[in-house]
C-alpha cells in the first residue's frame, strides 16, 4: 500500500515534541531523522510490513489528571475501516517533593573549665527537591555561656538558651555549616549535652537524621 497517511496532534499538555518514522525491510517512511511538531506523514507499507512513528515529549508542569493521545491513518486502499484510529491515555501524578535533610554536630569532645569551645554543625540536604525555609535550632545546656556564632544575626540568633539559625533555601546536595561558641560556666563539671535539629518546608522521608544529641566533658 502506498500512500498511507499517520497524523497524530499531540496534546498540548506535551511540551519539546520531537519524533521519528522507522519501517520493516520493504517498506519506507516518507520523513526520515528527526522530526518536530505533531505527527503527520505518508508511509509505504509492502504486503506484512510495519510503519512505527515514536514519538518523544515532556510533560508541561501545570499538567494534571489524563492527557489522551489519538492517532489516525489514512489508505487508499483499506477493506476494515474500524481500525484507522487509536487511542491511549495516561494519568499525570504530581512529582513527589522530598528534602532529606541531615543535622551534624562536630564537638572538641574535653573541653577545660573556663575556657570556650566551638561546636561545628553541618547541615545537608541529601534529598531531590530544595529545601525551602530550612531552619536549625540548637538547645544550649544551662551550664554554657552563649558567646557567638558563625554566622551571626539575623540569619542566627540566641534567645533563652536556644540558637536559630535561618538557613533559607538548600538545593538538593548542599551543605552549610555553622558554629557555635559557648564557655561552661563556673563550677560546670562533667558530661553535658546538647540538642539540635533540623526543618524545612518540604516533607522528609527520614526524620532519623533530622536531630542530633551532642555531649562534651568539662574537666
Amino acid at each position: 500500500v502506498t500512500g498511507v497517511e499517520i497524523i497524530d496532534t499531540l496534546p498540548d499538555a506535551l511540551q519539546n515534541v520531537s519524533w521519528t518514522c522507522t519501517a520493516s525491510a520493504g517498506s519506507s517512511c516518507s520523513a526520515s531523522g528527526v522530526q518536530n511538531g505533531n505527527v503527520n506523514t505518508m508511509v509505504n507499507l509492502s504486503p506484512g510490513g510495519t510503519a512505527t512513528i515514536t514519538v518523544q515529549a515532556k510533560v508541561k508542569s501545570t499538567a494534571s489528571g489524563t492527557i489522551t493521545n489519538t492517532a489516525y491513518l489514512s489508505s487508499p486502499i483499506d477493506p476494515v475501516a474500524n481500525n484507522t484510529q487509536a487511542s491511549d491515555s495516561t494519568v499525570i501524578t504530581a512529582p513527589v517533593i522530598e528534602s532529606d535533610l541531615r543535622v551534624e554536630v562536630i564537638s572538641p569532645g574535653t573541653v577545660i573549665t573556663g575556657t570556650t569551645f566551638t561546636m561545628t554543625v553541618t547541615v545537608t540536604n541529601l534529598g531531590s527537591s530544595t529545601a525551602t525555609n530550612v531552619v536549625f535550632t540548637q538547645q544550649l545546656h544551662p551550664g554554657t555561656e552563649f558567646v557567638l556564632t558563625v554566622p551571626g544575626s539575623p540569619t542566627c540568633t540566641h534567645a533563652g538558651g536556644t540558637v536559630a539559625c535561618n538557613l533559607g533555601n538548600l538545593a538538593s546536595g548542599a551543605s552549610i555549616q555553622i558554629k557555635v561558641v559557648l564557655i561552661p560556666r563556673p563550677a560546670v563539671l562533667g558530661l553535658i549535652y546538647f540538642q539540635s535539629g533540623v526543618t524545612a518546608n518540604e516533607n522528609d522521608p527520614n526524620g532519623s537524621n533530622n536531630t542530633v544529641t551532642t555531649s562534651v566533658l568539662i574537666t
